[in-house]
């Protein structure tokens, strides 16, 4: 089923999205504390395999919810039918393979590095920090600087007059 999170609809994103706020201890995700969202996302469960170290990187929130019915903005939560949360929807998993280290990561929604997702909350971050891990390259995972904000203000002429004369009444 689908991941209702009804924390996605109170931020103007389809109850569809799920918003992972909360980390599993991992290289990728230390000192990560950015929201991420996962459009359509789906829970993940791992086998037990002692040949990979496991470990859970992405958890909603007790909120959410994994669908077994219709998924839509409608959906609600059905005791004895949907699976309650939280859920782990991205997991790591490593191995040595004949002195080769083996590095897998696997995610419970395909768009969430899309271009339509890739800007929202930290999403871009964390798909940095993914690729960064799984090419063996820890010093490059840390949190992106942000760009600021255009700050100029562009006025005409004419309200550039009007803006000084308010300022000169007013002093």
């Amino acid at each position: 089923g689908v991941v209702i999170d009804p924390a996605a609809k109170e931020s103007g994103f389809p109850l569809t999205t799920a918003v992972a706020a909360q980390y599993g201890p991992h290289a990728i995700t230390s000192q990560f504390d950015l929201v991420t969202l996962y459009p359509h996302a789906r829970a993940i469960g791992m086998n037990d395999d002692p040949a990979w170290h496991a470990t859970p990187l992405l958890e909603t929130s007790v909120r959410a919810w994994v669908e077994n019915g219709r998924a839509d903005e409608q959906a609600s939560f059905d005791e004895g039918q949907d699976i309650p949360g939280p859920v782990v929807i991205g997991w790591s998993l490593e191995r040595v393979q004949e002195d080769v280290k083996q590095r897998v990561v696997v995610i419970g929604s395909g768009e969430f590095l899309a271009n339509a997702a890739l800007g929202n909350a930290g999403n871009l971050d964390l798909g940095i920090n993914l690729f960064s891990w799984l090419a063996g390259d820890e010093k490059l995972i840390f949190i992106q600087p942000k760009n600021t904000l255009d700050a100029t203000l562009d006025i005409s002429k004419t309200g550039m007059m009007a803006l000084t004369s308010v300022f000169l009444l007013i002093l």
